[in-house]
């Protein structure tokens, strides 16, 4: 069932045509510009030498929102966009 219903949002709603926090245009990305630009300024400083920090992103802003479209409406493109921050 949520195979179709997924597949019937991706027909009324195609994915990168808004964005995911603000829904404004995002031209093809999961993000606009803006909320790029936002997130970008919730990462943390990397410290080579700290290996004990457990976040790549202050919970704020753009980034509380992508967390809770992933935890409480399981949105796949939410998880995509913060595990490519966590992989660099």
């Amino acid at each position: 069932m949520k195979r179709l219903i997924a597949a019937v949002e991706d027909v009324l709603w195609p994915r990168g045509i808004k964005c995911l926090c603000c829904d404004a245009y995002s031209s093809g990305n999961a993000l606009c510009p803006v909320c790029t630009r936002g997130l970008e300024a919730m990462r943390l400083p990397l410290r080579e030498c700290d290996r004990t920090s457990l976040s790549t992103y202050c919970y704020d802003g753009v980034t509380r929102e992508l967390i809770h479209l992933l935890k409480y409406e399981c949105t796949a493109d939410a998880a995509a966009v913060l595990a490519k921050g966590m992989a660099v």
